[in-house]
């Protein structure tokens, strides 16, 4: 099936080959330093390029014939070079300094975010860079995104659930460096990453490609490492509310030109003791106590830390590049609150994880670069530890209440202490083929296997505990498995200058689990192992088209079916707060985006780009949490559920220095038919816990050189914005209450960094909520009202 598929995008390569040639080379100054961002521009064409950082620019595509080639950058006086194109060339060029005008050539540099975003596939790429100085969690800075919410179960360290366009949860597939983040273990989240740690977040909504994309079901978000190939030493130090430290160091040191090592890291800690509003509890001999009031979180302390250590090849006989990486992450975290905030708190249960990883990054070019192979591997060691057996319980005022727990836990409804050992690997092989220059196919074999172990020595004498021929075995010490395959294949097509491109692909998926049945109570004495095992194979397909109808617009449309499979952590629970369930369904979605953008340049310097995305999904047996008893939750499938918005984003440069954006989604996610099994037919009704209307604006000012020297003060605010809905299934929001819905909330937050280029600091101060105004999480927990980050960055 494979090859015939791949055959069928290959014979329209061929059909549409040309014989045009691509220019090629480097940019740097006397001191032979890369010059990033130069424009590279073939004069009387619309052809150009801008350089990496690298100081690396190629242009493709370029017919036979002679023509001038104009070098020039900011601060360099600008060359010109006459050129005979008759085969493929490579050029370098060197600058020297100058204050000569850019001979009214107008070129906007763009940056690695900004050709993203003008793909034929719909991205939001967002330039972590020009954060960084920021006093920010990463986050912070994806929920500036449109069509995207960002909400936790707590402060610093809680759990994470990303909503984009409608999907959320495990729906939408989160990769660090292009690999499934899951694969880092439980001590790698998104909320523990400082800015500091990215160089920029693509956000795809719709279409995944097959050099990144797995089993996303309508949208993921890449992580992409911050990495520079120069000597450099970067290090910031934050601190803020409720005990908050952050510190990270990021260092490179090159030996030669061809040999490097670089160093990430990372350290978090919070107490997270924010006061919540309007709390209800119980007092110390076991009487409720209605009359609400202000509680401070009193177990909720986090800590964490991320080692990145690296060797790096560039450019030896056997590899373009070649990178081997170490990593050692941990992170530990005490639990506060299950999924919701009831009248009870917790107070000693906590978990912790560990990681151990080995990294392996390959890239080679071949035949002149017609031909790119890419290797990406993770071997993983991970260790996770949950604790959760106290035989009391507790109020919200940090107090034990003289009532009996008969549980012997304060989440579930036993007691645990599970500490859970895994080994994982994966691999990823990308096979790029340039056939022409306006022709590309892409090839990538995903494939990951994760063995789940551990032990639990509070199963024994439970019903929890498998029987085997009359003895007592903790299945945790079973081991259960899960195995994935992705293979994709992807055509790439450019005509008339690039203004149309168009693209095709094709994804086969293969899945496949097998655990032990440890739900507790299911039999009598056993006399062999309860597996249950899931297999599952499916394709899934997409295509799309961008078309650039003038310099200033153009549309771009795609469509996809897809597929994803359950996570380890849906399936299984987390051990604490989510219950297993060995039910669940892949989810299937047929997603189609339409996109629009607009961008004008005025004559005073001023711009505007205007981006308009609409979206459909039919989304099949939909995965999503679902209360399951007071503390808990479960996840669960929807067997179909519609999903249909729109979303606008707006960013206006009126004059020098000052930045407006605007975002703006509208969006109806309902329930078309259920598998409830209970009475209740939810068929019609919204898909609980997403915000159906929210946006964001903000407005930033970059005050030059103060105080009559060379530092810059930067001004930033943001507003927030969320509807009113419900939490729980609710047929109708206009009969929410508090029990059942979150409230329309507002939060302002304001951002002022200092810059001191000659001593080579920056200092950031971040307000957040500035107004102190209720504002929630997930599942309606309350989040921290005005509260302050402030943080110093020195580099080298």
């Amino acid at each position: 099936m494979r090859a015939i598929i791949l055959l069928c995008l290959f014979i329209p390569v061929q059909l549409f080959a040309q014989s045009n040639f691509s220019i090629k080379g480097q940019v740097k100054d006397v001191a032979n330093t890369p010059v990033p961002f130069a424009n590279v521009i073939i004069e009387g064409t619309n052809k150009y390029a801008v350089t990496d950082e690298n100081g690396e620019y190629k242009i493709s595509n370029v017919a036979p014939g002679n023509y001038t080639l104009v070098f020039s950058s900011i601060g360099f006086a600008t060359i010109k070079k006459e050129i005979s194109v008759d085969k493929d060339l490579k050029i370098d060029i060197s600058l020297q300094e100058g204050v000569e005008a850019l001979d009214d050539i107008t070129i906007v540099a763009k940056s690695d975010s900004g050709r993203q975003n003008e793909k034929a596939i719909t991205i939001n790429s967002l330039d972590i860079k020009k954060l960084q100085n920021q006093a920010l969690g990463v986050e912070s800075v994806i929920k500036q995104s449109t069509g995207v919410v960002v909400r936790q179960n707590g402060g610093l360290g809680s759990q994470v659930s990303i909503n984009l366009n409608g999907l959320t949860g495990q729906a939408v597939r989160i990769y660090y460096d292009d690999m499934p983040i899951e694969l880092f273990g439980g001590a790698f989240q998104v909320n523990d990453l400082p800015v500091d740690a990215l160089s920029r977040v693509d956000i795809y909504k719709g279409v995944m490609p097959v050099g990144v994309g797995t089993d996303a079901l309508g949208g993921g978000i890449n992580l992409v490492p911050f990495a520079k190939s120069e000597n450099y030493l970067r290090t910031s130090y934050s601190v803020g509310s409720f005990n908050t430290h952050r510190f990270a160091l990021n260092t490179n040191h090159n030996f030669n030109d061809h040999i490097a090592v670089s160093l990430q890291s990372y350290i978090n800690h919070s107490d997270n003791d924010y006061k919540m509003q309007d709390i209800r509890t119980f007092n110390v001999d076991g009487t409720f106590d209605p009359e609400p009031f202000e509680a401070r979180r009193f177990h909720d302390e986090f800590s964490s830390y991320f080692v990145k250590g690296a060797i790096k090849f560039n450019d030896i006989k056997v590899a373009d590049e070649l990178q081997v990486s170490l990593i050692a992450s941990q992170r530990q975290k005490e639990i506060q609150n299950g999924t919701f905030i009831t009248e009870v708190a917790i107070g000693e249960a906590n978990n912790e994880n560990t990681g151990f990883i080995g990294q392996i990054k390959y890239k080679k070019q071949f035949f002149d670069n017609l031909l790119e192979l890419k290797y990406h591997g993770l071997f993983s060691k991970l260790t996770n530890k949950t604790i959760d057996s106290s035989a009391v319980f507790y109020n919200w005022r940090g107090q034990i209440i003289n009532v009996q727990n008969d549980f012997g836990a304060e989440i579930s409804t036993f007691p645990t202490a599970r500490e859970g050992d895994d080994e994982g690997v994966a691999h990823r092989v990308g096979l790029k083929i340039n056939i022409t220059d306006n022709i590309d196919l892409n090839i990538s074999e995903f494939n990951s296997k994760l063995t789940i172990k551990g032990n639990d020595p509070l199963v024994f004498g439970t019903t929890r505990a498998l029987l085997l021929n009359g003895v007592e075995t903790d299945p945790n010490t079973i081991p259960s498995r899960i195995q994935g395959n992705v293979f994709g294949a992807e055509a790439n097509f450019k005509f008339f200058d690039n203004k149309l491109t168009l693209f095709g692909l094709y994804k086969n998926y293969d899945y496949d689990a097998e655990s032990v049945d440890f739900r507790p109570g299911f039999g009598s004495t056993l006399t062999e192992i309860p597996f249950r095992t899931v297999n599952t194979t499916d394709n899934g397909y997409g295509a799309g088209i961008k078309y650039q109808i003038t310099p200033k617009f153009f549309v771009r449309s795609s469509y996809e079916r897809t597929i994803r499979f359950p996570t380890q952590g849906e399936i299984f629970g987390d051990f604490a707060a989510i219950v297993p369930n060995f039910e669940l369904r892949p989810e299937r979605s047929e997603n189609v985006n339409l996109g629009f953008r607009f961008t004008n340049q005025f004559e005073n310097n001023a711009s505007l780009r205007v981006d308009l995305g609409l979206f459909l999904r039919d989304q099949e047996d939909l995965i999503r949490t679902r209360a399951f008893g007071p503390e808990n939750s479960q996840f669960v499938n929807e067997a179909f559920v519609d999903n249909q918005g729109a979303e606008l984003s707006i960013r206006y440069i009126p004059i020098n220095n000052l930045t407006l954006n605007g975002n703006f989604t509208l969006q109806q996610i309902e329930i078309k038919e259920t598998d409830d099994v209970s009475s209740v037919d939810f068929g019609g009704t919204p898909v609980p816990n997403i915000p159906n209307t929210f946006g964001n604006f903000s407005a930033s000012y970059k005050f030059k050189r103060l105080f009559k020297s060379n530092n810059d003060l930067d001004v930033a605010w943001s507003y927030f914005f969320v509807d009113k809905f419900g939490f729980t299934d609710l047929p109708d929001l206009d009969d929410a209450t508090s029990a059942n819905a979150i409230p329309r909330q507002h939060s302002n937050n304001l951002d002022l960094t200092y810059t001191m280029p000659k001593q080579k600091l920056i200092f950031s101060l971040g307000i957040q909520n500035i107004f102190n105004q209720e504002v929630f999480d997930n599942f309606s927990v309350p989040r921290p009202g005005a509260n302050y980050n402030f943080k110093i960055n020195y580099s080298l």
